[in-house]
């Protein structure tokens, strides 16, 4: 779902692009907003009233962290006092968001000693992940070719769909009518026939 290694830097890069001025504009878009519709469930029937209290939590928590977790697949590169206040800021998002996530688990957990699911729950397309803490997985460098960083962005996420969490974008329009975002074919779950509909109640 994630890479394992960290991606190198490379010999030359757009560093001018990452300025504060450039990266305030960029956030002013909120590009993470897609995220915040949970994908449709994958392993269990979204209607299922024993997952209903996970899949509430689940939307909860993304609409309200979707800010973390996309930052965590788009690190800039930034170094130096002028960058201080932002780092701690987007740190204090990822920890905070993972404090939360513990809430979501228990209700898995929950799920599981109840005898309906188990741990390939996590695998469903609709779950977000971090990258590992402390490394540098999720970082990526604007190319020498990108005149904004929005530019750059859509030219990543074309390139590594995992970092959208294989999510197509939406449209401003669709994401304010709170539309769900779409998820490609691309996750491994889609390619594990055993996991397609796993935690659907048989009748």
């Amino acid at each position: 779902i994630i890479p394992r290694r960290a991606p190198p830097e490379p010999a030359n890069w757009n560093r001018a692009l990452v300025t504060p001025a450039n990266v305030e504009a960029l956030y002013a878009t909120q590009p993470w907003r897609y995220l915040a519709q949970a994908a449709e469930a994958h392993l269990f029937a979204s209607g299922d009233a024993a997952f209903r209290p996970f899949s509430r939590r689940l939307q909860h928590h993304i609409e309200h962290w979707a800010h973390a977790y996309w930052e965590s697949t788009h690190e800039l590169h930034v170094q130096g006092a002028t960058w201080k206040r932002w780092r701690t800021a987007r740190n204090s998002r990822r920890s905070h968001a993972g404090n939360h996530l513990n809430s979501l688990l228990q209700l898995a957990v929950g799920l599981f000693q109840q005898g309906l699911a188990d741990i390939d729950l996590l695998l469903d397309p609709m779950m977000l992940y971090f990258p590992p803490a402390h490394t540098l997985i999720g970082r990526w460098y604007p190319g020498l070719q990108h005149a904004t960083l929005q530019a750059a962005i859509d030219d990543i996420d074309a390139q590594e769909p995992w970092r959208r969490f294989y999510r197509t974008p939406l449209i401003v329009a669709a994401m304010d009518a709170h539309v769900r975002c779409r998820v490609t074919r691309d996750p491994p779950a889609f390619h594990v026939p055993r996991l397609a509909d796993k935690f659907v109640q048989q009748v």
